[in-house]
């Protein structure tokens, strides 16, 4: 993901120092997504706003000791927390919780189908945590959306076959909900399917407004 993306709207200097400033009583100030991942961004992407993704300068290491909702919450904010300059920054992260523990990302193709096969026929849930960083103000806004998913039963071969179409290295659980991952799912319990993408939309506009960021006055803002 190339920074200074909007859609398909590159931003100029100017564009980008002029969305900071006053609509009414409503502050837009410019967003920034603490991310490279083109999912969360076409994620971002659905809101209609102006933003800009940057990799974010902290490392994933689980200090330990923390529950998979406390973990979540502590990688989205040192994400967020890692850049500076002008704008609000948003960091997410994904945890997946599993029978009361952690799944970490799988190794390969054929980690990816292990671990897939494992949920099959069963239930997960995936906590999506985000944080809303004011740089210049020092002021933090953070929040966690949980959702439950069930995966269909699914032999190892038939893993295997859909590892193999979707190619979900890096993903934890062994899928990608983007693409055909959605067909092995029977039941989904939350009340934003965003989340499951790992940038819960609801909660991302309820933190920016805490911010006094406004939507509406950012849907007025030319593009």
């Amino acid at each position: 993901m190339r920074q200074g993306r909007t859609g398909s709207v590159r931003l100029s200097p100017s564009t980008w120092s002029s969305l900071g400033r006053e609509k009414g009583s409503a502050l837009v100030k410019p967003l920034i997504l603490a991310s490279t991942s083109r999912f969360r961004a076409a994620v971002l992407e659905r809101l209609g706003v102006a933003f800009r993704c940057q990799a974010p300068d902290f490392a994933e290491d689980d200090p330990g000791g923390l529950s998979p909702v406390e973990l979540a919450q502590a990688f989205a904010r040192g994400k967020a927390r890692s850049i500076s300059g002008e704008g609000l920054v948003i960091g997410a992260d994904q945890v997946l919780e599993f029978e009361g523990r952690v799944l970490r990302k799988p190794h390969g193709l054929e980690g990816a189908a292990q671990q897939l096969h494992e949920l099959a026929g069963r239930s997960h849930t995936l906590h999506s945590a985000l944080a809303v960083w004011d740089p210049e103000r020092g002021r933090l806004e953070e929040g966690v959306t949980s959702v439950q998913l069930t995966v269909r039963p699914l032999t190892l071969e038939q893993a295997t076959l859909y590892v193999g179409l979707d190619q979900p290295l890096g993903s934890v659980g062994g899928y990608t909900y983007e693409q055909r991952g959605i067909g092995l799912f029977t039941r989904m319990a939350g009340g934003d399917d965003s989340a499951v993408l790992g940038l819960p939309l609801i909660e991302l506009v309820h933190l920016l407004e805490r911010h006094g960021w406004d939507l509406l006055a950012a849907w007025r803002e030319p593009k």
